[in-house]
């Protein structure tokens, strides 16, 4: 297979089969640009999973709003011609809600039926990720199947299936085939059919170390540039109250010592550039063996994140000889009272504070840090010893760097619940309430370090994609058919009442229950 996208390298851990079944075509979707695609571990795991362990080789696509769908292999010249109504199956990979848009918008521009019964015979729509695990119902009205859970060892013989019954598909009784075909792998751990309702049972992968979740593609044009992933854990041992991953993803699994070596031995032709991913890839109980074998092996290695409780001295000294350049910390909240509350076990300030001065002691260049606004225990009080604490932190990045750009950040987002965390059914205020906290956040604190927020609106409609129901899909409708802008989505929060049914969530959706 060719491809045109410069600079790009690739890593095949098992091989392929020895023949390639051409009679089943698959298109594995990303639906999202190529730059965003390529950052992301999962799709590219599934991309592998498919090509090395099926006789499926599938075909990898992106999509961006001004051009539309467009085929891996033709990236760099973003004109191919694709019509998925040639394929079997269309498998969507979806990190995040927001991409729901996007899988309407494909479908609709490729003649695909929008609700599943309008469609006969082929292509048969399935769709999986995080979101998609949690919450599956927003996506009813435009898939076939949504996959709950991981793919490893559950997705590949309902391949195998649909191609035994391709046959029966194309032919003139192919409804009724397909609808065998969904009614047979429906309730099957991670296969759920939306018209079909029920329980959803997730499957779940027992052992990591039996499958090669790394990056297949390494290049330049990603957040990653030249750098390969690998996971080196699933899972969180913490699971805080407000996080999907740590909940979507349990129970906490871990990739030997040795494996991840291996898996690193297989970047060494391709990049000297490691990317370590996991929800807390300092929790791993042989962390600190692994990165300095790592750096001592000539690896130039980088974190997802970092726990500060579980990251040593002689660590952090192993990522600045590796050439880490930004160290990211999510603190979340005020103080540790108030993670007791939202469930993140996590320093004191005090120690936040000390390891902050020891990271840019050390020669850290930059130092980021996540935290949430929109939690019920906020008022303006709460903010205000917010923005004094953000100027202590601050006040010590200016002692020890007094010239030049100021080495922290601190980036906002908005706390937005989500489906099948313990925080599911909270309350989220509205778009006033949530300018109004960075209103008063931006003007008490007077330090020179950066402040970013993400927008309430747009995380009002993640909200409700999160945790809405099959109603959703109106609201999918209305904003995937125009270019989308925040006064569109302004305008679908006040056409669907979104504020109203955020702010009330027990009385609106009693199913999350």
């Amino acid at each position: 297979m060719s491809h045109d996208y410069p600079g790009e390298r690739y890593i095949r851990p098992a091989g392929r089969l020895p023949e390639i079944d051409t009679r089943l075509r698959v298109a594995l979707i990303y639906p999202d640009t190529y730059y965003t695609g390529m950052s992301n571990l999962g799709v590219q795991a599934v991309y592998g999973l498919l090509d090395e362990r099926t006789p499926y080789a599938p075909d990898l696509f992106f999509y961006q709003s001004d051009f539309g769908l467009y085929r891996h292999r033709d990236a760099a010249r973003k004109h191919s011609q694709v019509r998925l109504s040639d394929y079997d199956i269309v498998a969507f990979s979806i990190p995040y809600e927001l991409q729901y848009l996007n899988v309407r918008r494909i479908l609709a521009a490729h003649g695909i039926g929008l609700a599943p019964d309008d469609r006969a015979g082929t292509p048969v729509i399935v769709a999986g990720g995080i979101p998609v695990t949690a919450n599956p119902l927003p996506l009813s009205g435009l898939i076939d199947l949504a996959f709950i859970g991981e793919a490893e060892g559950a997705f590949p013989p309902f391949l195998d299936d649909v191609l035994h019954v391709l046959p029966q598909l194309k032919s003139p009784q192919g409804a009724d085939a397909r609808d065998e075909l969904l009614a047979r792998w429906h309730g099957r751990p991670g296969f759920w059919r939306p018209q079909t309702g029920g329980d959803m049972p997730r499957h779940t992968l027992a052992d990591l170390n039996d499958y090669d979740t790394v990056s297949r593609i390494v290049t330049p044009r990603t957040v990653f540039a030249n750098r390969m992933l690998i996971q080196i854990a699933r899972g969180c041992a913490a699971r805080c109250k407000f996080c999907l991953a740590g909940h979507a993803t349990a129970p906490l699994r871990l990739l030997s010592k040795d494996a991840i070596g291996e898996r690193a031995a297989l970047a060494r032709d391709v990049t000297n550039r490691i990317g370590v991913i996991a929800s807390a890839p300092t929790d791993h109980p042989d962390i600190a063996d692994i990165t300095a074998t790592l750096v001592d092996d000539g690896f130039n290695v980088s974190f997802s994140s970092l726990r500060l409780s579980s990251l040593t001295d002689e660590m952090v000294q192993c990522l600045l000889r590796s050439g880490q350049r930004t160290v990211t910390i999510a603190p979340e909240v005020l103080d540790e009272n108030c993670r007791k509350i939202i469930g993140k076990p996590f320093p004191t300030n005090a120690e936040i504070l000390a390891r902050t001065r020891a990271f840019l002691e050390a020669g850290v260049p930059r130092v980021k840090y996540y935290f949430m606004l929109g939690f019920s225990f906020e008022d303006d009080a709460y903010i205000a010893r917010l923005a004094q604490w953000l100027g202590e932190l601050d006040a010590a990045a200016q002692e020890l760097r007094p010239k030049g750009e100021p080495p922290l950040t601190f980036a906002f987002s908005f706390f937005v619940p989500k489906a099948q965390t313990p925080f599911e059914l909270e309350p989220m205020p509205a778009r006033t309430e949530l300018q109004h906290r960075r209103k008063v956040l931006k003007a008490s604190f007077s330090g020179r370090s950066r402040l970013k927020f993400e927008s309430p609106a747009w995380s009002l409609l993640q909200e409700r994609l999160s945790r809405g129901g099959s109603d959703v899909a109106d609201i999918i409708e209305f904003l995937a058919s125009e270019r989308l802008a925040t006064s569109r989505v302004n305008a679908a929060i006040e056409r669907f009442n979104i504020e109203h049914s955020a702010a009330h969530p027990q009385r609106v959706w009693p199913a999350l229950r």
